[in-house]
């Protein structure tokens, strides 16, 4: 299976479509592997690579900017439908999940031109996340690259996939 097209994400009242990525995809089938794979490029680059094995699941591959609004809005969580502003950019050269719920790798995620239609009017910033999962174990640190509400520390999660934060936000009273 093969093809090629234009992601948009729709507005709120699915009235309007914004585009964000034009591109080709393609599936890879591994007699030898036993692995079924997906691929996405964009302008003769592969953005995206995934692969789903008898290992489990693997991202090779991951170099994508995506509107965030279009990566929430389809979960069930009201939180995730608040209106979230500005782009993702996923960055990873490899992190792999297998059915045990062991992962294994790091990605990189920036948040750039954040903002929540809860709040109009302000920007928040630009954030970097580092991530890695080693087994059940993770960490992340949290970087903020500019803007008035600045967010920075260091968590991860435990085996039990209990989170922990410790870091300082900051900004304007009025937030």
């Amino acid at each position: 299976w093969h093809g090629s097209g234009v992601f948009v994400s729709l507005s709120p009242d699915g009235r309007s479509a914004q585009p964000w990525l034009s591109g080709t995809w393609a599936s890879e089938l591994d007699l030898t592997g036993a692995s079924i794979g997906w691929r996405l490029e964009e302008a003769g680059q592969t953005v995206l690579r995934v692969t789903l094995g008898p290992a489990g699941i693997s991202v090779t591959r991951a170099a994508l900017d995506a509107p965030l609004r279009a990566l929430l809005d389809s979960l069930p969580s009201p939180i995730a439908r608040a209106g979230w502003r500005g782009v993702l950019r996923i960055e990873s050269n490899g992190v792999t999940c297998g059915w045990n719920q062991e992962c294994h790798g790091t990605a990189r995620l920036t948040w750039l031109d954040a903002g929540v239609d809860l709040l109009p009017q302000q920007r928040f910033g630009d954030y970097e996340i580092d991530a890695e999962a080693r087994g059940r174990l993770g960490s992340f640190e949290v970087n903020t690259l500019g803007g008035d509400i600045r967010i920075d520390g260091k968590g991860g999660w435990d085996a039990q996939g209990q989170p922990r934060f410790r870091g300082q936000i900051s900004g304007p009273e009025a937030i």
